[in-house]
This record gives structure tokens, sequence and C-alpha cells, in this order.
């Protein structure tokens, strides 16, 4: 955002507010900032894996429900003197090991919603060179009333060299707008979880 909108323009700023909102109001947040830099500099992220089983009901028979739980031990993180002291008090708190689980979807959900500003922030533009776009389209991919199979643009000097050049396609579009529309309904991933069952149980 500061290299397209400048370092002190009002969307950084926006974007920069917009972020440390979401820092301060998010346990996973900061818990997973803080493990990035852990594990940039310092150690491992995870401590302990478990594994869980558990017998589900369905209406065709009897499954058995796997699950893996990644573990965070904040007795570990102590040890590095660099790791931020107001999330490892806060980890402190629960004298168990922590579920990452848990803080690896808020954090998701986080950056899905800091997408979500950016695109917010950068749409006039966006739209305006869309328009812009697509008016090239419509007027170079037109030759003597004939469409051009493969259309596109060049920029050149005084002396007519080539100095760019761009093809004027817009099947990214159309696929930017199929992806936008389906993945445009995600956002808080701690009510979702991924699965490898071939049936629908009954607890779903």
């Amino acid at each position: 955002m500061s290299e397209f909108f400048g370092k002190n323009s009002l969307e950084a700023d926006s974007l920069k507010q917009f972020k440390g909102e979401l820092y301060d109001q998010t346990f996973g947040y900061r818990v997973i900032e803080a493990l990035r830099n852990h594990v940039q500099h310092c150690g491992l992220p995870v401590h302990t894996i478990t594994y869980n089983f558990s017998r589900e009901p369905a209406k065709d028979a009897e499954y058995i429900r796997q699950t893996v739980a990644p573990m965070l031990s904040h007795t570990e993180l102590a040890l590095n003197g660099d790791f931020k002291s107001s999330v490892l008090q806060e980890l402190q708190k629960n004298s168990k090991d922590l579920d990452l689980r848990v803080p690896v979807r808020e954090y998701i959900s986080c950056l899905i919603l800091i997408h979500g500003k950016v695109r917010e922030l950068i749409s006039g533009v966006v739209n305006d060179a869309r328009t812009k776009y697509n008016a090239a389209i419509e007027q170079f991919t037109i030759m003597n009333g004939e469409l051009v199979e493969f259309a596109w643009f060049q920029i050149c000097n005084e002396m007519g060299e080539r100095l760019e050049k761009f093809d004027l396609v817009s099947e990214f579009l159309t696929l930017y707008d199929k992806l936008y529309k389906r993945n445009s309904g995600v956002h808080d991933l701690r009510r979702k979880y991924a699965s490898g069952a071939t049936h629908k149980p009954l607890w779903v």
C-alpha cells in the first residue's frame, strides 16, 4: 500500500490502523505474529502433537473420528528471552499447552479481513483501470471490422522503437471475477474445519 499510494498516504495509514485494531482485538493474531518471529530466529512452533480418536454414529454405520492437534508450550517459549513478553504473559494465564488450531484459524481469519480491507481501499483505482483496460481491448481488438485474435498494445519512442508491449487479453479478469465470487463468503474460519469424511456424520 505504501508503494502504491505513498508512505504517508491516507490509504496506507488506514490499513495500518485496521491491522493494529485486529491485533489488539484478536488473541490468535497476537500469538501467531509473536510465534512467527520465534520461528524465524529461535525455535520450532509446535512442541507436542496429540492424536484423538472417538466413535461417531452415522445413518449407515459407526465411524472412527481421528483428529490431530498441534500444541504450543509457553514453558518452551519462555526459554526464548526475545519472545514478546506481553503475549507470553497471556499464554501463561493458561496452565495447559495451547491448541494451535484455534489461534491459527483466528490469524487466517484476520488475514482474510485484511485482504478485504485492501480491496476496499484500492477499489476506486482498480475499477478505473479496469474500465480503461476494457476500453483498450474494445478499441484495438477490432481492425477493419474484423476481430483480431491475438491483439496487443505497445508503447514506442519517437523513433518507433518498441519500449513496452502488453497482450490485450481478458481471460484473467473472468477468472478473477469467478474466484472472487466463490471466495467472498469465506470470513471466520473459527466456524469451519477440514475433514476427510466420506459420509455426513450426525453431529454436523
